[in-house]
């Protein structure tokens, strides 16, 4: 498995930065606007391309990084309120 952040990766991030013109497309709350990370839209983990620049798109470290936050907090957050929740996995 190639490591993330290989050859491919830094050509694929210099695409989308170049693409996006080096500024920040996510704009969230202390944004710093010029863009020097690379955010995948549909996070890896929940299936998304991690080389397709359509999957990407420019973003601050400061957005990225609380993007990042906000997701997992969002994802707790559906976990503890899901109707599944103490639910048994198969009737007996």
């Amino acid at each position: 498995m190639p490591t993330p952040y290989d050859s491919r990766w830094q050509a694929v991030r210099i695409v989308v930065l170049h693409r996006d013109n080096y500024l920040c497309t996510l704009h969230l709350p202390g944004c710093t606007t010029t863009a020097d990370a690379v955010d995948h839209i549909v996070p890896l983990n929940e299936g998304g391309a991690r080389l397709d620049p359509v999957n990407l798109r420019a973003a601050c470290i400061h957005c990225n990084s609380r993007r990042g936050r906000l997701r997992q907090i969002e994802l707790a957050r559906h976990a503890l309120t899901s109707t599944n929740v103490g639910q048994p996995s198969r009737n007996w």
